[in-house]
């Protein structure tokens, strides 16, 4: 997230409530699964033109997606 805010890019994160304030404190926009569906928030917020990149660092390892 740093490195891609150093770029100029605004991130978010996905996370459940305890982990709202340390996504906070990364610099990033979080996100709590546990109260919308990430899909939803995304057209929602970017008027149905999602993200430019997105980047999974969940159980499956880290993988990199760009729409």
């Amino acid at each position: 997230m740093q490195l891609a805010q150093a770029r100029g890019a605004e991130a978010y994160a996905t996370g459940g409530p305890t982990s709202m304030r340390v996504i906070e404190s990364l610099g990033a926009v979080p996100i709590d699964y546990t109260t919308s569906k990430v899909e939803e928030y995304v057209e929602r917020h970017t008027g149905g033109e999602g993200f430019d990149m997105v980047v999974a660092t969940g159980r499956g390892g880290g993988r990199v997606r760009r729409g």
